[in-house]
């Protein structure tokens, strides 16, 4: 079956069906927070998705900048955590004459405003093969969800 996604991507929408279903962290629940979401995937679509990444390993060294840490591995995003809190403390603790200013960028809606059509385009940019970036596009583009 796998070999036919390969073969044919478009069957890929036909087993990209997540259901996401809520896990309860403690016994007895009384918030939301108190909930963890888990996304529940068909093997085949994550077997796809695992060797899609396996293939773009090689390259991803050469794609990604060094202080982007989240796509490195032996790397935390923790560590970026840890370098700005000493850069405020050094900002705060410095008594020069010149002012400092630190920017926050809040990136957590990027994904959401992603385009496919960039991310196909990026991918042929890099130059990866057709069938490659056919696949990741049924991948992330047909992805239906459903509430357990």
């Amino acid at each position: 079956m796998i070999k036919q996604c390969f073969e044919d991507p478009s069957l890929i929408r036909s087993m990209n069906d997540v259901v996401i279903t809520l896990i309860p962290k403690v016994d007895l629940v009384v918030n939301l927070k108190q909930w963890r979401p888990i996304s529940l995937c068909n093997v085949f679509y994550k077997t796809i998705t695992k060797i899609l990444a396996w293939r773009l390993r090689p390259v991803i060294k050469k794609l990604i900048h060094p202080c982007q840490c989240s796509f490195i591995p032996h790397r935390n995003c923790g560590d970026n955590i840890i370098l700005a809190r000493k850069v405020v403390h050094t900002m705060r603790t410095k008594r020069s004459g010149k002012g400092w200013l630190a920017i926050k960028v809040d990136l957590e809606k990027v994904y959401d405003m992603l385009k496919w059509k960039f991310v196909v385009d990026a991918l042929r940019d890099i130059g990866l093969s057709n069938i490659f970036i056919h696949v990741v596009h049924q991948c992330i583009s047909s992805s239906p969800m459903r509430i357990l």
